[in-house]
C-alpha cells in the first residue's frame, strides 16, 4: 500500500478487490472499510483498557455488535496509507470482540477528519462517546497542548473549557503515581486529592488517604453487610474518602469577600494597637478602641466560630465542599 495515500477515496480505490475473497471498501452515507484495516496509534488514547469500566464498556458494545445494533461510525484519519482512529476506539475493539465470538463484522463505517494534532487531542475529549475520560486521562491529554507551547487558556479554546479548569486537571498530574490511581478508580474525588496535595504535600496527602481506606476496611470486617437474600454472598460495599474524613486537618474555606473583611479590620486594629498603653504591674495591656471598630472585630470573630462550628458539622446533603475556588480562599485557625 501506498505511503502517499491520505484521504479515505484514495484508500478506498487502492484496496479493490483483486480475487474472490478480498474486502474492499464501500461507500454509502459513510465510508465502510474492512476491520482489520482500523489501527490505534500507540499512546494516542490515554484509555485503560484494563480498567474495569473501560472493559465493561468494551462488552457493551460487543453485545451490541453481537446484536446487530447501528453504533456511531468511526472517525479516522488516513495517514502514510494507514487507517488511524481517532475517535472510537472502543468501538473498534468492541467490534474485535464480537468478531472473535462469530459476528460476521467484515467492515467498519467510518468519517474521514482533516484536523491537526491539537483538534485530533481535542476530540479524545470532547467526542460524544458514552464512556468519558476520567480526569486524570483528560488532564495527559492537556499536558501534550503544554508540552507544544500553549498556555492553560490557549488549551481551553480547543477544548470549550476555561484556562482554570486546564490548569486544575493538570495538578493532578503532580500527584503521586498510587493518589492518581486511587482517583481513576473513584476512591477519591480530584478536588480533595488536589487540595490535600496543597496542604500537606504528595507523600503525605497518599498516606492519609491510605489510612483512611485502611480504616473503612476495618469497619467493614467489623460491620460486615448482610445480604438482602438469605443465603447469598453479601455484596461489598462501595467505599469512598471524602472531605469530611479529613476535617480536623484542613484548613477552613473562606470567601474572599469575608476575607477581606478580616483584611480591613485588622488593618484598622494595628493602627489603635500602636497607641495601646502596657502595664507594668499586672503584665497586662490596655487597648481603647471606637466602637465601630470593636464591632467590626466581633462580627470577624463570630464568623469565624461559625466557620468552625460548620467545619465540624456532618453533610448532610450528599455533598463536597471546596469545588468552587473562585470565591473562596483557605483559612488555617
Amino acid at each position: 500500500m501506498s505511503n502517499n495515500i491520505s484521504s479515505l477515496k484514495a484508500l478506498a480505490a487502492s484496496i479493490t478487490p483483486k480475487k474472490e475473497g478480498d474486502i474492499g471498501a464501500k461507500r454509502g452515507d459513510f465510508y465502510s472499510f474492512p476491520l482489520d484495516l482500523f489501527e490505534e496509534q500507540p499512546g494516542f488514547n490515554p484509555r485503560n483498557y484494563d480498567n474495569p469500566k473501560t472493559k465493561a464498556h468494551i462488552e457493551k458494545l460487543a453485545q451490541a455488535y453481537m446484536a446487530g445494533q447501528m453504533l456511531p461510525p468511526l472517525i479516522v484519519q488516513v495517514v502514510d496509507g494507514r487507517l488511524i482512529v481517532r475517535a472510537g476506539h472502543c468501538r473498534r475493539l468492541g467490534a474485535r470482540l464480537a468478531r472473535e465470538r462469530g459476528a460476521q463484522i467484515l467492515r467498519l463505517s467510518c468519517i474521514e477528519m482533516k484536523g491537526d494534532v491539537n483538534e485530533q487531542d481535542a476530540l479524545l475529549v470532547t467526542s460524544q462517546d458514552s464512556l468519558d475520560l476520567s480526569p486524570i486521562q483528560r488532564a495527559r491529554v492537556y499536558m501534550r497542548y503544554i508540552n507544544r507551547g500553549m498556555s492553560p487558556d490557549e488549551a481551553g479554546v480547543y477544548v470549550n473549557k476555561s484556562g482554570k479548569h486546564i490548569k486544575e486537571e493538570l495538578e493532578l498530574l503532580a500527584l503521586p503515581d498510587e493518589l492518581q490511581a486511587l482517583v481513576e478508580d473513584d476512591v477519591v474525588k480530584p478536588y480533595l486529592a488536589r487540595k490535600l496535595f496543597k496542604v500537606h504535600g504528595g507523600e503525605k496527602a497518599l498516606n492519609m488517604v491510605l489510612a483512611q481506606i485502611a480504616a473503612l476496611e476495618s469497619e467493614d470486617e467489623n460491620d460486615p453487610q448482610q445480604p438482602l437474600v438469605p443465603g447469598a454472598t453479601a455484596t461489598p460495599k462501595n467505599r469512598r474518602v471524602t472531605e469530611k474524613q479529613f476535617k480536623n486537618v484542613m484548613p477552613l474555606t473562606i470567601k474572599k469577600s469575608f476575607a477581606q473583611t478580616m483584611f480591613n479590620g485588622f488593618s484598622s486594629l494595628r493602627q489603635h494597637v500602636k497607641d495601646a498603653q502596657p502595664d507594668a504591674t499586672d503584665g497586662t495591656i490596655q487597648l481603647k478602641l471606637p466602637a465601630d471598630i470593636f464591632a467590626q472585630l466581633d462580627t470577624i470573630l463570630a464568623e469565624v466560630e461559625k466557620l468552625k462550628a460548620k467545619q465540624l458539622a456532618p453533610k448532610t446533603d450528599g455533598t463536597e465542599e471546596g469545588t468552587n475556588d473562585d470565591n473562596q480562599q483557605q483559612l488555617a485557625v
